[in-house]
């Protein structure tokens, strides 16, 4: 009975020894674990993550930037931050110094001006030392907000602006000028002009009247 009673509490304490080994290793797993947790990612994982963002459709790891020039478009307006109706000073200072002009310029009544750097075939109008409109000529990757561009067909320009396009015969060019007015109907001073021969559009415009209408430009 002694020997049975002695067996027994050497069991017990077995147990008991075996239990606390448990929650020590427990408390160690516990405590790498959360030391892993707060350890920052390394390069590696870093880039990882950074490709599976990538990889989510529609998710981007680098936002476009919204001052891009592949963001912007022709509008009644003008293009990206060059507004019809402010000085040629301050549209120069918000292209930090990009648009030049001739050096016989007459910016005080009506010339062009160019954008060093800026996309091929824009002619930027200033008349009396402010933005009045800007052209696209030779440039099929510059649209319009609502994706016209130069080469669509009439028919194409009519049916994105529908009843705001109004139809005129082109002075020179067996085309005519279709003149869009602003979506906005309080707003009768800014408009995109087309120009078309032959039923397709060969020059854009956008900007205030009077000088979004000047047929030959600064001519």
């Amino acid at each position: 009975m002694h020997q049975q009673n002695s067996s027994a509490r050497t069991s017990s304490v077995r147990v008991r020894s075996i239990r606390r080994s448990l929650n020590a290793v427990a408390c160690v797993v516990s405590a790498l674990s959360t030391l892993v947790a707060c350890q920052p990612k390394s390069d590696a994982a870093k880039t990882e993550s950074a490709r599976a963002m990538t990889q989510v459709p529609g998710v981007r790891s680098t936002p476009l930037p919204v001052d891009a020039p592949s963001a912007w478009s022709l509008n009644e307006m003008g293009y990206g931050p060059i507004v019809a109706g402010m000085t040629y000073a301050a549209a120069n200072d918000s292209l930090k110094g990009a648009l030049k002009a001739a050096k016989n310029a007459n910016l005080a009544e009506c010339d062009y001006v160019t954008w060093e750097g800026g996309p091929a075939g824009l002619g930027i109008m200033v008349v009396e030392g402010k933005i009045a409109r800007v052209d696209v000529g030779d440039n099929t990757d510059i649209r319009t907000k609502s994706g016209a561009q130069v080469g669509d067909t009439e028919d194409r320009i009519k049916s994105l602006y529908g009843n705001r396009v109004k139809v005129t015969d082109h002075k020179y060019e067996d085309g005519h000028y279709l003149t869009v007015r602003s979506a906005i109907p309080t707003d009768t001073l800014h408009f995109i002009i087309f120009e078309t021969s032959n039923g397709k559009v060969t020059r854009m415009r956008g900007g205030a009247m009077p000088g979004v209408e000047y047929v030959e430009g600064c001519s």
